[in-house]
């Protein structure tokens, strides 16, 4: 074997022959490391008792061995179950779960989270029950029951004066005023000028 030519990259390292081309990567040893480990908790997962997280692992790794099995069937039911009962998201690809859907280890939002936008006075039951009717309402859009989707939108709006924006995943209090959204790099002199 006479190599005539090899280039590090970042994360791999390529070999050029007279005949041949080979290119190694790391992201080959990654894969195979997900493909033997199970399923884990998601980092941004939301927190229940520990006897419930418990349940949850306990059934999302029954879910695993049945799909090994190919009985898709009895896994979409223990995936749905655990979706309606503790609202729990499943990504087969990653192998997480996340408790409310949250999976930081995308780099963003999953499909049907939203975030707020702007201002508006709400407790923190209010934001928990408008995430909760979001929350449905993406799924009902999702099943195509567009009815019962927008009856939350409208219930939405008449009763938190709340603007859903499916573009761009956010909703908002229909008003004027304005809530800090991220970290504040600024002074207290910088907010007030």
């Amino acid at each position: 074997l006479r190599i005539n030519h090899a280039t590090p990259t970042s994360s791999s390292v390529q070999f050029l022959t007279a005949r041949h081309f080979w290119h190694f990567d790391s992201t080959h040893n990654a894969q195979r490391e997900l493909a033997d480990r199970g399923y884990i908790k998601s980092k941004s997962s939301l927190s229940l008792d520990e006897k419930e997280e418990e349940h949850i692992q306990q059934h999302v790794d029954k879910r695993a061995q049945i799909r090994k099995e190919y009985d898709y069937v009895a896994a979409d039911k223990i995936r749905d179950d655990l979706a309606e009962k503790f609202d729990v998201n499943i990504t087969d690809k990653q192998k997480l779960w996340s408790i409310g859907g949250l999976f930081a280890e995308f780099g963003g939002n999953p499909k049907g989270f939203y975030t707020r936008r702007g201002g508006g006075d709400l407790s923190a039951e209010d934001e928990d029950a408008i995430s909760k009717m979001i929350s449905d309402r993406y799924h009902a859009r999702k099943d195509r029951n567009f009815d019962a989707a927008d009856e939350i939108r409208d219930t939405l709006a008449e009763k938190y004066n709340v603007k859903v924006d499916d573009r761009s995943n956010e909703w908002r209090v229909d008003t004027d005023d304005y809530i800090m959204a991220g970290e504040n790099k600024l002074s207290d002199e910088d907010v007030e000028y």
